[in-house]
């Protein structure tokens, strides 16, 4: 069995992820993805924390609540693309 794998992402907003679907629909072609994250689910990782103990896993959340208490609008911009992974096989975008 597969133990579960965690990361730390920011959400992001309905009108945001309409748009990267339908971008997403135009640029699949050139980009070999067995498949695509549903639209649904699009989202930034700020952090990939792989297989995480409970114990520690409930610290994390703790950290990370009390770093991002009092915001809750995060401004960005996109400047670049890319990939993670075998340059012939990627698995992230």
């Amino acid at each position: 069995m597969t133990k579960p794998h965690y990361f730390i992402a920011v959400s992001l907003p309905k009108e945001v992820k309409q748009f990267l679907k339908q971008w997403c629909q135009e640029i699949k072609n050139p980009f070999p993805f067995k498949k695509w994250v549903h639209w649904e689910d699009y989202h930034l990782t700020l952090a990939f924390l792989g297989e995480v103990p409970e114990r520690q896993l409930l610290k994390v959340k703790e950290n990370v609540a009390k770093a991002i208490a009092g915001y809750s609008d995060l401004p960005a911009s996109l400047a670049d693309l890319g990939v993670f992974g075998k340059q012939d096989s990627p698995r992230v975008f």
